[in-house]
């Protein structure tokens, strides 16, 4: 009803050109709602995130408020990763450099629509891990690999601030790395994950979409697990793909993976604390 009001007056003031009207209409409501007296009530999720907004302000020294230009200019990517994930396990590659693999345990595996039935406004719903949930995990374990080749000096970059182009399959997952994952409290908890190791991080990462069809070692791999049929073994792995033999296998640290499983099963915020140990590299096993 204001902004009718608004915008009617706007009308009246011959303000025709269609920028002019809305910025004066934004500027009227922001001055109405800044003069505004009357309480709004503030929900336990709105509240979580003032109180961490005020936390990162309130530490200026503890949490950079800056953001490189390297990591906002459009530019080539210093790295390039690829991921999948499937009901059963995750797994990603950075070509030359890492591979890895993580079959989901059995608490995340019976929360997937492959172990229970929901509907629409079904309870249950809100306990599914969906495939856009595990599809954001491994784009969160591709990050974290790569941090952790440059964190331990394995691989080195001329680059100050490098970029991570990620491609994945999945559009939801893609759409995380830039806006909060708004209905899904369990989103929520695995973009606190990122966000813990993206602050003070000089590595940046951003998504981009690859066709299911065209991201085949990324799929390839996440279709290994333990109930799989003979073709879908890991010495079926390395011999269609027998380059990844010389990459160096990145394992996720059980802290971490404690964190991303805590999120699937329960939506549970860490906040924004950084996890002491990423993980860590083996030279060329292709071994479960």
């Amino acid at each position: 009803m204001i902004k009718n009001l608004i915008s009617a007056l706007a009308l009246k003031k011959d303000l025709v050109n269609n920028d002019l009207r809305e910025r004066f209409v934004q500027s009227k409501i922001g001055k109405e709602m800044y003069k505004c007296k009357e309480k709004t009530f503030i929900t336990n999720t709105m509240r979580s995130e003032l109180k961490l907004i005020h936390k990162v302000l309130a530490c200026p020294k503890k949490y950079s408020h800056e953001t490189p230009i390297a990591h906002i200019i459009l530019r080539e990517p210093d790295y390039i990763s690829y991921g999948d994930a499937s009901l059963e396990a995750g797994g990603g590659f950075a070509k030359g450099l890492f591979w890895w693999h993580v079959e989901w345990p059995e608490e995340i595996k019976s929360l997937t629509l492959k172990n229970i039935t929901i509907t629409r406004r079904c309870k249950m719903s809100l306990e599914l891990v969906s495939i856009n949930l595990l599809e954001f995990v491994v784009e969160i374990v591709n990050y974290a690999a790569i941090t952790e080749l440059l964190r331990s000096k394995m691989i080195s970059c001329k680059q100050p601030y490098p970029m991570l182009i990620n491609w994945t399959d999945n559009k939801t997952a893609k759409a995380w790395l830039r806006k909060a994952a708004s209905r899904t409290i369990k989103g929520i908890g695995l973009q606190r994950i990122l966000c813990g190791m993206m602050i003070n991080n000089p590595v940046f990462i951003k998504a981009e979409y690859i066709e299911g069809h065209k991201n085949t070692l990324a799929d390839a791999i996440s279709r290994v697990f333990s109930s799989s049929t003979l073709f879908n073994s890991f010495d079926t792995l390395h011999q269609e793909f027998p380059q990844i033999r010389t990459w160096k296998r990145f394992h996720p640290s059980q802290e971490l993976l404690s964190a991303l499983y805590l999120a699937l099963s329960r939506g549970l915020d860490r906040g924004i604390e950084p996890l002491n140990n990423l993980g860590h590299f083996e030279q060329g096993n292709i071994t479960s």
